[in-house]
């Protein structure tokens, strides 16, 4: 035994508050190497648990309360050369006017990024010249060549259209495509894809790539076509928008069902039929259409670029926020992957936001998020669906865990500021350096779905007689 300083002997009180000082530290300096040791991720996530319903400093919006231990934050300093220069090519009109904005909150994060120059324009935006080709455009205003990378997205502009050309002088031209879950494989986002003039082609939802952009369907459809990167870049969202309340006990509502019904929906239909009828306690958010107010002056007064704050950028951040206000106060949010089993932005959104999902699981990142979201079956019958979130909500410790570990899986891999970064530093780089293929940096399955609610539309061969195109209970018969 160690003998005590006499000092020490004659003051208990001291010994124990050095003791206490001591313990304390110990555990500081546990934590801190913890934090830093990568080997120890999966365990530190895991062991992680809101105390009495408050959560950690930095659960939270990190423009306020700064980044989680798992946030993916990008540095640069130069030594790779010259920052990236990256214009997004979008139509005028479609940032004025539609609901989600999914493209403007990447151009948002993107602005975040240090290691880009980033800017919007295209056709109808100030300056836009409507007569001339989109290489012709760029090279008028800033020279050929000057944008490393032009990005666009599936549904913007035409490639039938002989103005719809590639940006030249090397310029790379990325496309990401849009939801593919309409007609058959040869119609579909196939028809909305740019086969000559892009080079890396990006999907939101992995299987459809494998499914749809076939080596040999493409080659059939697109004579002389030069072999495009295709890469799975899945949907995020930003964490100053969707972000967690400090406290369990702030939030308003325990079970929240989100998102437009549909026979493409069958789970959201299913419960928004019994919300009708009173059969459930899950409570609807009111959809909010798919439009956005502007002001008549957008017509007249065309910005020439994206402009952080203004008027026409504001009403953007309102448009999302009162649909992620409704997340985070929400306990459970309830959504489904639709019959094309895919992962939805209201995966990312909801995760972010510290709103347990209660969904079925998409055929993506399955292993990972199956861990932390409640799982509902889209053949299940209103009783099964309401005794699922119904348990779930009799354990809120549990429930409380589940949030926290779907926020840091959200913070480290579905922010847009990931995304951004693994399309532009990663895909493109990649291309630059002569791959072609298929790059798939998630897990994903190739099972059942289909790719709308009738059966003359895809569903992969092996499905044809399964419920809704879906597996389920005696989907296939006997063996």
């Amino acid at each position: 035994m160690v003998a005590l300083p006499p000092i020490l002997k004659s003051r208990p009180p001291l010994v124990i508050a050095l003791l206490s000082l001591s313990a304390f530290l110990y555990l500081i300096h546990r934590t801190f190497f913890a934090l830093s040791a990568e080997d120890l991720r999966i365990v530190r996530i895991d062991a992680a648990r809101p105390i009495r319903g408050r959560f950690p400093s930095w659960y939270g919006n990190s423009d306020v309360v700064g980044p989680s231990p798992w946030d993916f934050e990008p540095t640069w300093d130069g030594s790779k050369g010259r920052k990236r220069r990256v214009l997004f090519l979008t139509d005028y009109p479609d940032y004025l006017e539609r609901m989600d904005t999914v493209i403007y909150e990447l151009v948002d994060a993107s602005l975040r990024h240090p290691a880009l120059i980033i800017d919007v324009w295209g056709p109808g935006w100030g300056d836009w010249d409507s007569s001339a080709s989109v290489s012709t455009n760029l090279d008028r205003r800033w020279g050929c060549g000057y944008w490393d990378v032009v990005w666009t997205f599936a549904w913007l502009l035409k490639k039938e259209n002989p103005l719809m050309d590639a940006p030249g002088c090397n310029t790379i031209f990325v496309h990401q495509l849009g939801d593919c879950h309409e007609g058959s494989p040869d119609g579909s986002c196939m028809q909305e894809w740019f086969p000559y003039q892009g080079n890396v082609t990006t999907a939101r939802y992995a299987f459809e790539l494998t499914d749809l952009f076939t080596h040999e369907r493409i080659m059939r459809l697109f004579p002389g076509h030069k072999m495009h990167l295709f890469g799975h870049s899945p949907d995020g969202a930003n964490p100053w928008d969707f972000y967690p309340l400090p406290s369990w006990t702030q939030k308003k509502r325990d079970a929240v069902l989100f998102g437009f019904e549909g026979s493409f929906y069958p789970l959201r239909s299913k419960i928004s039929a019994a919300i009708s009828h009173k059969e459930t306690s899950v409570i609807r958010h009111d959809h909010p259409g798919y439009g956005i107010s502007q002001p008549e002056s957008a017509l007249t007064n065309r910005p020439t670029g994206y402009e952080l704050g203004s008027e026409l950028h504001v009403n953007h951040v309102k448009t999302r926020e009162a649909f992620a206000k409704g997340m985070r106060e929400a306990r459970i949010c309830v959504f489904d992957a639709s019959l094309e089993r895919k992962m939805i932005r209201k995966y990312a959104q909801a995760m972010l936001s510290g709103c347990v999902i209660a969904a079925d699981i998409p055929t993506e990142m399955e292993d990972d998020i199956s861990k932390f979201i409640i799982r509902l079956e889209p053949f299940w019958s209103i009783e099964e669906i309401n005794t699922a979130i119904a348990t779930a909500l009799a354990s809120p410790q549990n429930l409380q865990h589940k949030a926290l570990l779907g926020f840091a899986y959200a913070r480290e891999h579905l922010t847009n500021l990931y995304k951004v970064d693994r399309v532009i530093l990663g895909l493109v780089d990649d291309y630059e350096k002569g791959q072609r293929g298929y790059k798939f940096p998630f897990g994903f399955s190739m099972r059942c779905r289909a790719y709308w609610g009738n059966s003359q539309d895809y569903r992969p061969p092996w499905c044809g007689n399964s419920y809704l195109g879906l597996e389920g209970p005696d989907s296939y018969g006997p063996n």
